[in-house]
């Protein structure tokens, strides 16, 4: 559930401003790194298809599905990669265009600060 919320906070930040009509295209092919105030670091990369996959801080993998409705950005994470049954969907509110290079403050779910960076490459 944490790396859930984590992963909405992310793409609600997460877009391109040269993208035409997908605003989550400046994350396709690109790393979206998320650093909390500890240093521990966890990395996302999402696909087109409305797919992405995830890695925590102590390498645990999570795969899940994302959408963006009615400016909304819903995440559906799933287990584990060999356990495809889904947690439950998590909406927020989409918000900000980002594309590889870019570094901002955000706040997370919990109200912590963390870092977001979309690296260049996967």
């Amino acid at each position: 559930m944490k790396a859930l919320r984590l992963l909405a906070m992310i793409l609600m930040s997460c877009g391109a401003a040269a993208a035409g009509n997908d605003p989550m295209a400046g994350t396709y092919g690109n790393t979206v790194v998320i650093t909390n105030a500890k240093g521990e670091v966890s990395k996302f990369r999402f696909a087109p298809d409305q797919t992405f996959t995830y890695e925590s801080a102590r390498g645990d993998r999570r795969t899940g599905t994302w959408v963006l409705r009615d400016g909304l950005l819903c995440v559906t994470t799933h287990h584990r990669p060999e356990d495809p049954t889904p947690e439950k969907e998590s909406c927020s509110e989409f918000k900000g265009e980002h594309q590889a290079g870019d570094t901002w403050q955000q706040t997370n779910p919990r109200g912590d600060s963390v870092t977001v960076t979309i690296v260049a490459g996967t």
